[in-house]
C-alpha cells in the first residue's frame, strides 16, 4: 500500500545527487507543501517551502513549526489557531492515495512533486524565491489581521508572500 512516507523514502533513496536531508523534516515539509500549495506552480510550491523554512529556528524543527498551534487544555490544537491552516482546520490531514481500492493518481503525483520540492528546499539546491518571506496567505480565501503588519515580497499563483 502506497503511503506518503513510502513515496518520500523512494525519492530519497533514488536521489542521484546524494542529497542528505532529515527524513522527518522532509516528510512534514512535503505534507505542508501538499496541503498548502498542491495546485500551485513549481515556483509557488518552492515559495511555500522556503517560507516554512524561513520560520524554522535553531530551537525548532520543521515539524514543530508546522504543528505550532494555540492549544486547548488537553493539548489539542484549537480550530483555525495554527501557523498553517490545514493542520487545524478540522479536516482529516491524511493524503488519500486510494479510493475504493484504486490509486488516486492526481494525489500521488501531487505528493511526489511536493516531496521533491521539500527535498530540494531542505538540501539548499533551490534558493529562496520569496525574498525572505515568513508569512503567506491566499487573498481569495482569507484576510488575516496580521497581513498589514508585514511587507509583501512576492506573489505566486494564489498566494501572497510577506515578511
Amino acid at each position: 500500500m502506497l503511503t506518503a512516507n513510502l513515496i518520500l523514502v523512494q525519492l530519497l533513496s533514488q536521489n542521484q545527487l546524494a542529497i542528505n536531508v532529515n527524513e522527518e523534516d522532509a516528510y512534514w515539509l512535503a505534507k505542508n507543501i501538499y496541503h498548502e500549495a498542491r495546485g500551485e506552480s513549481f515556483a509557488g510550491q518552492f515559495a511555500v517551502a522556503h517560507t516554512t523554512l524561513n520560520r524554522v529556528t535553531n530551537e525548532k524543527t520543521v515539524k514543530e513549526v508546522i504543528t505550532q498551534a494555540i492549544q486547548d487544555g488537553a493539548g489539542r490544537p484549537l480550530r483555525n489557531k495554527c501557523q498553517f491552516s490545514w493542520y487545524c482546520d478540522g479536516k482529516p490531514d491524511d493524503i488519500k492515495f486510494y479510493h475504493n481500492g484504486k490509486p488516486v493518481q492526481k494525489n500521488i503525483d501531487s505528493f511526489e512533486l511536493a516531496a521533491t520540492v521539500a527535498i530540494m528546499a531542505l538540501s539548499g539546491v533551490a534558493v529562496d524565491n520569496t525574498a525572505g518571506a515568513t508569512h503567506y496567505y491566499n487573498p481569495k480565501l482569507a484576510n488575516p489581521r496580521w497581513a498589514n503588519a508585514f511587507a509583501a515580497t512576492k506573489t505566486y499563483g494564489n498566494h501572497k508572500f510577506m515578511r
